[in-house]
């Protein structure tokens, strides 16, 4: 199989966890604005995120079975996909699959199938969505996430 294919492979997947776990969310909560749509998003982005990154990581997996590294772990997933949540909501599945790929793209050598283009363009977007105050904290946290990089 050729990289480009398996990558697709890869990327379809992560969107179908997403939606997925989207349509649970949506299920549990009532959406009546735009915001909490979006609280829904970045919840299904950290909890498909913890799911791939465990399946990934044996040492990981068995780390998050403790209740106290799995609540810290999840608070680091929810400052990591800040950034995300202000991507437009359309686009949110293919960008978080994209984001998810160059988070464990060190693990499984994925550099080449990565869209750096598409994820940078989406990544500055949201930024110029944020408010003030959110792009600061966006800044802020830069350097600690596999997102830095691409923005500002």
């Amino acid at each position: 199989m050729s990289e480009e294919r398996k990558g697709d492979d890869v990327r379809q997947t992560f969107m179908e966890m997403y939606r997925e776990v989207l349509s649970e969310g949506r299920a549990r909560k009532e959406v009546s604005s735009e915001e909490d749509m979006r609280d829904i998003i970045h919840e299904t982005m950290i909890l498909v995120a913890m799911d791939v990154r465990s399946k990934a990581n044996p040492k990981l997996s068995k780390k998050l079975k403790k209740n106290s590294f799995n609540m810290e772990y999840t608070g680091y997933l929810f400052e990591e996909f800040y950034v995300l949540s202000f991507s437009p909501i359309q686009k949110m599945e293919q960008v978080f699959a994209e984001y998810l790929l160059l988070s464990i793209m060190n693990e499984f050598d994925a550099a080449e199938i990565i869209d750096f283009g598409f994820l940078r363009q989406m990544l500055t977007e949201a930024c110029q969505n944020a408010s003030d105050d959110e792009r600061e904290h966006i800044y802020n946290f830069r350097r600690l996430y596999p997102w830095g990089p691409l923005i500002f």
